[in-house]
């Protein structure tokens, strides 16, 4: 007890050496630190993840993942949010005044808690903050998986056939969900709006009263009902649109109704695969669940790995060899006269491992996103004399943006080792960050070399990014006693091992990085959009007889596919193969 109230003495001097605005500022702070969390907690499983392309229905991130892609994708942007709003909060005023909103000096103190309230979208007055908080909403799920995953399950169930012996009965055929339906639509083409309509029907059926009813559950009910509101109304347009046709009248929007059709089955597909991920046990078999929900599909692999796996792999590694190269050089720099700046300490040998591990790291991680997003825009690789190819500009551009970020990591840590902040800090830590900005260059380089299977030999891969890494250490530490105004020659023992340190950091990483990388990772919508493809070459060979006849018609550009190919087609999408489908059966 004596020990707290004596703490609680120390803390309340510290405190009285700071001004009534520091204070306020850290009031702030806390407050606005709890508004962003309290929004974080209760908005981003709700709020509607953007780019689905489903106008009818809004789909929530927490019933499109699984519960531990849900909470590292929560983990990811709470963690992001808290971040962004100290660093805004150390711009203060200047952060809102990149908006065109000033503060009145008497607010300065609370400039935290506005860009809080700000950033949850309490206040609209700033737009870029507001899109920063989206941007960080979409990086998390990005990062988790959201809604990849999700996607590649649906498009899995549209492309499958259905067993819909169990709904051919006129008992069946009788059910209000059943409206608009007949016995021969079951056995229309894939791409015939009957076919569609009846195959809607049928899942709606399975989502309400069916066994895929209690795997959806109360979470997905609300969505659910929507979409079942909309489907009703959608059964009244089928049944007329119908009539017109018996009755030999003008069918009038047919195109469009299939398209309205279409675009509700997709938004089913969409809803039961995420109930599926969310409900079945990590590691079971998504596949044998959807055909005991009558889907005719066949087997796919899961995920056995992620980037972040990887990404954490290649840092273990480098942060074992980096610690013990420091503790071996603090452990013998008595045997001769070592520099001020050489590592004497298991503490220094610490601070070396974590100050490197934390900006190598992040320089990976940036390496890995800006690749992730210029490939995702087609801009990432070119063709070039019949070869893709990946320009020499990407990994420049990677290494520019990894070395700031490095460089911002490397100014903090050294203001923490050196308990001060100086010009020479500033500029001795520029020199170093040519060293991240090398690790995320070879990382991109590597992840390259990998997809495009023109990988060197591997001793050319750890020797090649152990040297350049090594080398730009030396320039670093030279570069440093300049600015300190040292003779390098009086710290020749730091200068070798900044050098060795380099080397152990490319080394290590040119070790591992390239040989943990999967010849072909995976990639759920990939390997959906293949499938399709197998199974239309699958129909045309069976339909045709002839492999050479079938390759020929695949091939072949039809104006009813939208000047494509029915490969191209089935390629583009499940709407696409539908079509493919259905131009092949009445050939």
């Amino acid at each position: 007890m004596t020990d707290l109230l004596e703490w609680l003495a120390a803390l309340m001097k510290v405190g009285g050496a700071y001004d009534a605005s520091f204070m306020q500022f850290m009031i702030a702070l806390v407050v606005g630190g709890l508004v962003v969390f309290l929004f974080a907690m209760n908005e981003f499983g709700a709020t509607p993840i953007e780019g689905l392309n489903i106008p009818i229905a809004k789909f929530p991130t927490r019933i499109l993942a699984t519960r531990d892609e849900y909470a590292r994708a929560m983990i990811v942007y709470i963690t992001a949010m808290m971040v962004t709003l100290v660093a805004l909060s150390v711009l203060g005023p200047a952060a809102l005044k990149i908006g065109g909103v000033s503060l009145p000096p008497a607010l300065t103190p609370a400039a935290p808690l506005v860009i809080a309230l700000i950033l949850v979208g309490a206040i609209r007055r700033v737009s870029y903050l507001q899109q920063i908080e989206r941007n960080l909403r979409q990086f998390a799920r990005e990062r988790a998986y959201i809604p990849a995953a999700t996607l590649a399950i649906a498009d899995k169930m549209a492309a499958a056939e259905f067993d819909f012996t169990a709904y051919r009965s006129d008992e069946m055929l009788s059910l209000p969900a059943m409206t608009g339906v007949s016995r021969e639509d079951f056995v229309r083409p894939r791409g015939s709006m009957e076919y569609s309509w009846a195959r809607l029907c049928v899942l709606s059926y399975e989502l309400d009263a069916g066994p895929a009813a209690a795997i959806v559950g109360g979470l997905g009910g609300p969505v659910l009902q929507l979409l079942e509101n909309k489907r009703q109304i959608l059964a009244d347009d089928v049944v007329e649109y119908r009539a017109r046709r018996r009755g030999r009248s003008e069918a009038g929007t047919g195109k469009q109704l299939h398209a309205r059709i279409r675009e509700m089955l997709r938004a089913y597909h969409i809803l039961l695969a995420g109930a599926l991920r969310r409900e079945l046990a990590p590691g079971a078999d998504v596949t044998a669940e959807l055909v005991r929900l009558g889907f005719l599909c066949a087997g796919s692999r899961e995920t056995v790995s992620e980037r972040g796996n990887l990404i954490i792999g290649g840092l273990g590694v480098m942060a074992a060899c980096l610690l013990l190269l420091v503790m071996a050089a603090a452990a013998l720099s008595g045997l001769w006269n070592a520099s001020r700046y050489f590592p004497a300490s298991v503490l220094d040998a610490f601070l070396w491992c974590i100050s490197a591990v934390s900006g190598h790291g992040i320089a990976i991680l940036l390496a890995d996103r800006m690749r992730a997003r210029m490939i995702a825009r087609g801009r990432w690789y070119r063709s070039f004399a019949g070869a893709v190819i990946s320009p020499l500009a990407n990994l420049i551009r990677v290494g520019v943006v990894c070395g700031i970020g490095g460089y911002v990591v490397f100014v903090l840590w050294g203001a923490v080792y050196q308990e001060v902040v100086t010009p020479a800090l500033f500029k001795g830590m520029a020199a170093y960050a040519m060293m991240p900005a090398t690790t995320g260059a070879f990382y991109a380089f590597s992840l390259d070399n990998i997809e495009l299977r023109c990988r060197p030999p591997r001793w050319l891969e750890i020797t090649l990014q152990a040297l350049v890494t090594a080398f730009f250490g030396i320039v670093a530490c030279s570069a440093w006693f300049t600015v300190t105004g040292d003779n390098p020659r009086n710290g020749y023992d730091l200068v070798i091992l900044v050098m060795l340190f380099g080397a152990a950091i490319g080394g290590s990483l040119g070790w591992y990085i390239p040989a943990s990388v999967p010849e072909e990772a995976y990639d759920p919508v990939g390997e959906v959009r293949a499938a399709r493809v197998r199974k239309l070459e699958d129909i045309a060979g069976a339909k045709f007889g002839d492999p050479n006849t079938a390759r020929q018609w695949l091939d072949k550009t039809s104006a009813q596919l939208g000047d494509r190919t029915p490969r191209a087609a089935a390629r583009d999408g499940v709407d696409g193969y539908e079509d493919a489908v259905g131009l092949l059966a009445g050939s």
